[in-house]
């Protein structure tokens, strides 16, 4: 479970929720999920849902390479409160508690479709994902609004000091990236983990300062992200807050997230993980 409240001190900012559920299943060598989502944005509360589900199938290239190409598929919603909003003509009437405006219940609903290929061994990984690939209309007024394809890529490696230390835990340092795209805009973060079990301490910059222009003829860069997560047996959880950096600093009050983990088996005492490994991610 996730929840993210973003540039807190903006009316109208972004909070989004998310609750996935995921298992992987070694007699068919198949992982299958389900990722539920909700966020909402502005004065108007524009929503967006979705439940999506989700399914990999692992390949094993040598004793310590493996590869999982994944599908994900499901319905989204877009919703809008009308009555949060004003229009132009409630400003020039003398009583514009209210909109002359003609317009229908703002609402849709939509298939989409992703598709991700992920590559590991026992201390780094890389992936890539394609979001939105059907392209589907997600217009609240009935008209042509398609969803641009988002394409992401991710990767890191895994540096293990101790396996096993005094607490019973593991002792490691972690790098990771992720860039997303989609249509003209994108965004790149970098970042550092320090892991001893039961802490997790993390550092995260979002930005591409010099590497790409906008309009406005400032530095292209977001946020420092600092990250503590802290485990109890098969209960993980994770607090983040965002340093603003960009000219937003002084009105945005940064950025909260919060999650929780619960792992009902623990895949490092699983006999088909000790045999072949799992995936090398930051645990937060």
């Amino acid at each position: 479970m996730n929840y993210r409240n973003q540039w807190t001190a903006i009316p109208g900012g972004f909070v989004t929720y998310n609750v996935t559920y995921e298992q992987f299943i070694p007699q068919i060598k198949s992982g299958i999920g389900i990722l539920l989502n909700h966020d909402r944005a502005g004065s108007g509360n524009l929503g967006y849902t979705s439940i999506l589900g989700l399914y990999s199938y692992e390949f094993q290239l040598n004793h310590d390479l493996y590869i999982r190409p994944g599908v994900s598929f499901g319905r989204s919603f877009r919703t809008l409160n009308m009555n949060e909003l004003v229009f132009g003509d409630q400003l020039v009437r003398p009583d514009g508690s209210s909109s002359i405006e003609s317009l229908r219940p703002p609402n849709s609903a939509f298939f989409d479709v992703g598709s991700g290929l992920l590559m590991y061994s026992h201390n780094y990984w890389i992936g890539a994902s394609v979001g939105h690939i059907n392209k589907p209309n997600e217009s609240v007024l009935g008209a042509e609004a398609a969803v641009p394809i988002k394409f992401s890529a991710h990767g890191g490696y895994r540096h293990m000091i101790r396996k096993k230390t005094n607490t019973g835990g593991m002792q490691s340092t972690l790098a990771a990236f992720n860039y997303k795209a989609q249509e003209n805009y994108d965004q790149f973060d970098i970042g550092v983990y320090y892991e001893y079990s039961p802490v997790v301490f993390g550092l995260w910059y979002r930005g591409l300062p010099g590497v790409k222009k906008n309009g406005y003829g400032v530095i292209n860069q977001d946020a420092l992200a600092l990250l503590f997560g802290y485990e109890i047996k098969k209960l993980k959880f994770g607090y983040s807050y965002d340093i603003t950096i960009s000219p937003l600093i002084t009105s945005s009050a940064g950025s909260h997230e919060v999650s929780f983990i619960y792992e009902f088996a623990d895949p490092r005492n699983n006999k088909y993980s000790k045999r072949k490994g799992i995936i090398p991610c930051a645990r937060f």
